[in-house]
């Protein structure tokens, strides 16, 4: 299994008129029913901010079992242009024998002038 991650899901907000700044913060969990028949299945999740992934957490998962794992990050952003967006997401990385696989990802975002 490759310890880099995918993006698998995305929730972007616009910035309004007359804010800059910004305080955010993304909750991100992948889980998965591992199909290998021995060992384990490690899944790995980051939650990411404007596009970059941050703080990877992973989860080993016993053969045949069922298993999760969630991260969180958060940011302070400045300079930001109205108008334009902020996307929070979730990274994962799954490993080459599973099913039932799903990824989420939320947020908040407080504006600020």
């Amino acid at each position: 299994m490759s310890s880099s991650v995918t993006e698998f899901a995305q929730i972007s907000t616009p910035i309004p008129d007359g804010y800059t700044r910004a305080l955010v913060s993304v909750t991100a969990a992948a889980g998965l029913k591992s199909s290998q028949t021995t060992g384990w299945a490690t899944v790995l999740v980051s939650a990411g901010i404007k596009g970059t992934a941050r703080n990877t957490m992973r989860n080993s998962i016993p053969a045949g079992l069922y298993g999760s794992v969630a991260t969180a990050a958060s940011a302070v952003l400045t300079d930001l242009t109205p108008g334009s967006s902020i996307a929070v997401s979730a990274f994962a990385s799954f490993p080459e024998a599973y099913t039932v696989p799903s990824v989420s990802v939320s947020g908040s975002i407080l504006f600020l002038r």
